[in-house]
């Protein structure tokens, strides 16, 4: 079978306020964004389908990667990744059709940081699942090999490859 690859995004910084839901990014956050499409580019990290939190900094983040990568992947606003838990995040995983290869999720914390230490299955990289360990900071990149279809993807089951923080 062959592997797929699950990359969860952070959103990029955020200006701070009162209105969480729309508040937008941070002149920090863009470039920020702008740096973490260069990684992306970098590592040859291009998904075929990107669900994003209804969020305005999760949409501008992904724009703003979107625009730098040159790429109009299918993209998929749901309203579970702002709800923020990871068992949102597993369901729309176990959703995404088949013949997807990469699937990105754009996001917040706690819940990217909490689905990327509970989908390592302690096998990949280890100076990466350290840092996940640490915090998974806005903009961070979390990079997985997941060997099973979408739908089975299980907690443990993925194998982290690659961790980074982008900073513009």
């Amino acid at each position: 079978m062959t592997s797929r690859r699950l990359v969860l995004i952070r959103h990029s910084k955020a200006v701070a306020g009162e209105m969480d839901h729309g508040r937008p990014l941070s002149d920090r956050g863009l470039s920020d964004a702008a740096a973490a499409a260069r990684w992306l580019a970098a590592a040859a990290v291009i998904p075929d389908r990107v669900v994003v939190s209804t969020s305005t900094r999760t949409r501008q983040t992904w724009d703003v990667i979107s625009g730098e990568l040159g790429v109009t992947p299918e993209l998929v606003a749901d309203h579970r990744i702002y709800v923020n838990t990871v068992g949102g995040l597993l369901a729309i995983v176990h959703e995404t059709p088949d013949e997807v290869g990469t699937l990105a999720l754009i996001g917040h914390n706690p819940s990217m940081g909490e689905f990327a230490r509970g989908l390592d299955d302690g096998e990949g990289d280890e100076a990466a699942s350290h840092a996940v360990a640490r915090a998974f900071q806005t903009s961070g990149i979390a990079c997985f090999d997941v060997p099973v279809p979408w739908s089975e993807l299980a907690i443990g089951g993925a194998r982290l490859t690659t961790f980074a923080v982008p900073r513009g």
